[in-house]
């Protein structure tokens, strides 16, 4: 047994190395940006917005969209993943954009995946913007995308964290987490042409390209299957070094581990999106492989190893690796956020302090998030085939 603990000893020390590697890639990188005046005029935009949950964040987001100015904003899509607290109607009565708001009601709980699936059947432009309902746009986040993707076939940016409006501790810990996925693991994987994700808060997309490719099927994590298959397809994906949109963090600690246990459902889907996609792409698992092992392999490696290490009387042992953990991930904290900040320009400075407990924290939810998926999984299926049956009746 003690041979197995520093046997997987070994791979953690590996895994600090690659983490270094790729946090020295992200820092030393720079992005090449080019103006929308060098670009020549295109043919249209459709915004599609899959909406669940605060209306009142739905109504903030219309609101963003209504200020952004485009090459030509043609419509923009609301489907309606669950039923609102108004009607369609009274939505597009606060809609005060100069383009068609569209309302889609699909009546029940359907996911977003079918949602977007819905919505793209009212896209006839040759660019789609995907925007969820929960996130505030900027008022130039088109132009800045669309000019990127011109250059190639899809483009996303900076998604940067409006905080969590509550929690102090929550919120740092956000910022933390928020700082060394967008500030080092995407931004790295880029830089050495790793197959970046797309954040699916917001990217834009050839109509084409997204059809091609995107079905019900996706699950929780659609944005990572989406990412994939676009690597699959060979299709160019472009990235702005600006912020274009913002989030709010998770309000609760109980939302954040929803949220981890989601997040490992959606791993899953998406392995099995990737192995079961004809003709198989070594590229996609690759990045599939990747993306798993720094967003969730990583620290749920080390809290198992610290905790095997404990249980075998290796104190010692288990504090190292606890320790040494800390210190790696508060290094890419603190290099992720000035990545953000040398980029941007705007974000909150994050402390040393912050940045260990967002450590600490994000290996437990992790831990906890692996832990609770399957109850959350088999509770979500029964919850949805109640809704089927109600709505049979």
């Amino acid at each position: 047994m003690t041979m197995l603990i520093y046997a997987a000893l070994s791979i953690y020390v590996l895994a600090i190395g690659l983490s270094i590697l790729l946090a020295c890639a992200a820092a030393f990188w720079k992005p090449s940006r080019q103006t929308c005046a060098d670009l020549p005029p295109l043919e249209g935009v459709t915004v599609v917005v899959p909406a669940m949950g605060s209306h009142v964040r739905l109504l903030r987001c219309l609101l963003g969209l209504a200020r952004a100015s485009a090459y030509r904003l043609e419509k923009v899509v609301v489907v309606l993943q669950s039923a609102p607290p108004q009607a369609p109607s009274e939505i597009i009565a606060h809609w005060k954009g100069n383009c068609l708001l569209q309302v889609v009601d699909m009546g029940a709980n359907a996911g977003k995946a079918l949602a977007i699936t819905r919505g793209l059947r009212e896209v006839l432009t040759e660019w789609v913007a995907l925007v969820d309902s929960d996130v505030e746009v900027e008022p130039d986040f088109l132009d800045l995308l669309v000019s990127q993707a011109h250059l190639a076939d899809a483009a996303y940016g900076v998604i940067a964290s409006a905080g969590t409006g509550r929690r102090v501790a929550l919120d740092a810990i956000v910022r933390a987490d928020k700082a060394v996925s967008h500030g080092v693991w995407r931004l790295s994987r880029l830089a050495l042409g790793l197959g970046p994700n797309i954040p699916g808060q917001c990217y834009v997309v050839r109509r084409s390209h997204l059809e091609e490719i995107y079905n019900g099927t996706f699950g929780h994590l659609d944005d990572l299957c989406v990412s994939l298959m676009l690597l699959a397809h060979g299709t160019k994906l472009a990235f702005v070094p600006a912020v274009v949109a913002s989030e709010e963090g998770r309000r609760s600690w109980w939302g954040l581990l929803i949220q981890r246990a989601r997040w490992t459902i959606g791993l899953l889907q998406a392995a099995s999106v990737v192995l079961t996609t004809k003709p198989f792409s070594a590229r996609s698992l690759r990045s599939l492989v990747l993306h798993a092992w720094l967003y969730h392999g990583w620290p749920i490696f080390v809290g198992l190893l610290s905790a095997l290490a404990f249980l075998r009387t290796e104190y010692i042992l288990a504090a190292a690796c606890v320790l040494a953990y800390v210190m790696i991930w508060s290094f890419l904290a603190i290099i992720g956020n000035r990545n953000l900040y040398r980029l941007t320009g705007v974000g909150p400075r994050l402390d040393c302090a912050s940045a260990m407990a967002g450590g600490i924290a994000i290996m437990l939810v992790q831990i906890a998030g692996l832990l609770l998926s399957p109850v959350f999984y088999f509770g979500s299926r029964m919850c949805a085939i109640g809704t089927r049956l109600l709505y049979a009746r």
